[in-house]
């Protein structure tokens, strides 16, 4: 190890955690306070001799002694006497300081948690939880956690669509969508919570989920079932699914079944990033019964079938926006 390279670093505060770390193990080590009492005597020679620095015999100790207690062991006090007590006692409470200060860094930023932040685009990420839980994010998604989870509590955040495996674990898992919280122990879900969505709705797969509102208002899953949020009010409506259209967005695959025009707007919206105009209000109650496959189909493509099975259809004008009209 380069101890002069990295005791250069630290001083300057250009090192970084794995370098800290290096130097700090160095540092527990006979021959690394040595270094470091020798760095320390070399810049203190440098100091001019009229300048005195008065640090007592019992602040040294004391130094001593709170270094030894977070280290868990008890440091040797070197005998000091002659012309050279005074600077010996000074340096020493130099090299424990910046000992002290060195293990502290490291310790401070190796636990404290942070927030890691992951967005897709025009695709679908997989994402490993600190815990060892696996989400599987959609397009146009964000997904917010922190790095390590807490103790007591695995928080994450989600702005569109995810479906996650859950490890069994002590703590909660949740999962919080426009102020709505999905709270698990161990189970498979999805939840999807696109800001342009009406709703925010959570399918549950395995396990047992229970949903909170800010409105205080919550509802029990079991595995086959799903509940809608309304965003306006907060209303609840739970109901029984079958199959796996909640979550075919994995394979590749878009599932409408009876979905209004708004719905399918939307979704085409979030999976392609791409706006949608609805020409007359009255097309709101026409629904879609079909199933595409984007690994496939381009958004053309899936617009095309739209044409042919629907009653609608679906235009491009020239500044890349998609008309919506009755056909």
């Amino acid at each position: 190890m380069d101890f002069q390279h990295l005791w250069e670093k630290f001083k300057s505060g250009q090192a970084s955690q794995a370098e800290m770390k290096e130097l700090a193990s160095f540092l527990e080590k006979q021959e690394g306070i040595r270094a470091l009492e020798a760095a320390v005597e070399e810049q203190w020679e440098k100091i001019p001799k009229d300048v005195k620095v008065p640090v007592h015999t019992t602040e040294r100790d004391s130094i001593y002694r709170g270094i030894a207690k977070q280290k868990g062991r008890q440091f040797g006090l070197r005998k000091l006497s002659g012309r050279r007590n005074l600077w010996l006692s000074a340096a020493a409470a130099v090299v424990l300081l910046i000992v002290s200060t060195l293990i502290y860094s490291i310790y401070q930023t190796s636990t404290e948690p942070i927030w890691v932040t992951v967005r897709t685009t025009q695709n679908t990420q997989q994402v490993k939880l600190p815990d060892g839980s696996v989400a599987w994010m959609n397009r146009n998604s964000v997904l917010s956690y922190q790095n390590p989870f807490s103790d007591s509590l695995r928080l994450l955040e989600l702005e569109g669509e995810g479906y996650f495996e859950v490890v069994s674990d002590k703590r909660p898992f949740i999962v919080e969508s426009e102020g709505i919280q999905t709270k698990v122990l161990g189970t498979i879900f999805n939840v999807n919570a696109y800001p342009n969505n009406d709703a925010v709705q959570v399918a549950l797969l395995e396990g047992r989920v229970v949903v909170n509102t800010p409105t205080m208002a919550k509802v029990d899953l079991d595995p086959g079932e799903l509940v809608r949020v309304d965003k306006r009010d907060m209303s609840l409506e739970k109901q029984d699914y079958e199959g796996d259209q909640h979550h075919v967005w994995l394979k590749g695959l878009i599932h409408f079944d009876g979905a209004k025009v708004g719905e399918v707007m939307r979704t085409l919206k979030n999976w392609y990033d791409v706006q949608f105009e609805i020409e007359n209000e009255h097309l709101s109650e026409s629904e879609l019964v079909y199933r595409f496959d984007t690994n496939r189909f381009t958004l053309d493509e899936v617009v095309q079938h739209i044409n042919t099975v629907s009653d609608y259809t679906i235009t491009k004008s020239a500044n890349n926006l998609y008309i919506v009209k009755h056909k």
